[in-house]
């Protein structure tokens, strides 16, 4: 077995261990299943023409080399449709048609020895367009996601492969260059190397984006409170951090808002705390509906509700917010629940100000005018 054998022996083993990997994580994947299920049959169709042309077995060797084209050039098209998904990248033309005509054309091409340099550019030309299409759509994902030095890295080496893939196919046709893999070449044993080390880049790279993805998103559950569906107080601290960096860096003020909702103490004692869960969520609910997408209303450590309110608000905006919410939950009817129950909402509100030093202490002004407002008070702000 010569060495060019050996190595794409072991590219096939690691890609087929690839595709298990895809295949499991697609079984216990809540999103992007179709894009994990694409990956894992486009690592399996490359390592079976990879198999193909290791073993070769009895088949002609022109033979061999157009069936195995023909699968990478399946396998290239299972890529592009499992990196669109896992990436989620805009709509493209679709490349069927132009792989549907190449393969065709390999095909036709496949039953004559003679025209393997033909073959073989149709294989490679399409490739090339297919890289260096999929590189461009995915710069900006990639940018985002590794960074601008690495996302660069990676779009140099992808459009450098599609080059070398151009340049080849043209020398197969013009310059005379050898276009079948002879297993005893050095060539040949090069390139295997080359291909294993790219293969196994764009699969660590693709699980490396998956594997983000999964953690931001467990992430963002760790921070959902179970009952109301709100922030928690883990949420309720990011983004106090993001606010206080946005009135540090650009002067960008922003408002919190300690809320309490009258007589929900009272109610969790009387009637117990499923019901009371209950009316807690249902005027969450009312109150979150009121505020604009950029805000951020949580639920804190303490069970009060806390909201971030971002913008250049002033403290005349800061009241016709606050009235609005307090009018919303004084508007629920809890039917059939507790049609008698008139809910109330006290609230505590605070402005950042230039002598403020951290977040915490407009937090903190927002609770102490809280604790001063009188049981149904309309509103008590501590706005400067």
């Amino acid at each position: 077995m010569s060495g060019a054998q050996v190595v794409w022996l072991v590219t096939a083993l690691q890609l087929l261990l690839f595709a298990a990997v895809w295949q499991v994580a697609a079984g216990n994947a809540t999103g992007r299943r179709l894009a994990l299920r694409e990956l894992a049959r486009f690592d399996a169709v490359l390592a079976l023409a990879l198999l193909l042309i290791a073993g070769r077995g009895p088949l002609p060797y022109w033979l061999t080399h157009a069936l195995a084209d023909m699968l990478v050039l399946g396998a290239m098209l299972l890529l592009w449709r499992g990196i669109q998904q896992a990436l989620r990248l805009p709509p493209m033309a679709s490349p069927l048609p132009l792989v549907a005509m190449a393969l065709g054309a390999i095909a036709v091409l496949g039953l004559d020895a003679e025209s393997a340099p033909w073959r073989g550019a149709v294989l490679l030309l399409v490739m090339a367009w297919m890289v260096g299409r999929l590189s461009l759509a995915c710069l900006r994902p990639v940018l985002t996601s590794l960074g601008p030095a690495a996302g660069r890295a990676i779009w140099a080496l992808a459009s450098g492969l599609a080059a070398l893939m151009l340049a080849r196919a043209v020398g197969g046709l013009w310059l005379d260059w050898p276009m079948e893999a002879h297993l005893g070449d050095a060539s040949t044993l090069a390139l295997g190397l080359l291909s294993t080390a790219v293969l196994t880049l764009l699969n660590a790279l693709l699980a490396s984006l998956l594997l983000r993805g999964t953690l931001g998103r467990l992430r963002s559950q760790a921070q959902i409170d179970g009952l109301t569906g709100l922030v928690n107080d883990q949420g309720l601290a990011r983004a106090l951090a993001q606010a206080w960096s946005r009135w540090s860096r650009e002067h960008r003020r922003f408002a919190v808002l300690t809320l309490v909702i009258e007589p929900l103490p009272a109610l969790r004692a009387q009637s117990g705390p499923a019901v009371a869960d209950d009316v807690l969520r249902r005027a969450a609910a009312v109150v979150s509906h009121e505020l604009r997408q950029t805000d951020v209303l949580a639920r804190g450590a303490d069970g009060a509700l806390v909201a971030v309110l971002d913008g250049q608000l002033s403290t005349t905006d800061l009241d016709v917010v606050v009235r609005r919410l307090q009018e919303s939950v004084e508007a629920m009817r809890l039917l059939p629940l507790l049609p008698a129950l008139r809910l109330h909402l006290r609230v505590g509100s605070a402005l950042v100000a230039p002598g403020d030093s951290q977040a915490q202490t407009v937090t903190e002004r927002a609770l102490n005018a809280l604790r001063g407002s009188p049981a149904g008070a309309v509103v008590q702000s501590a706005a400067c």
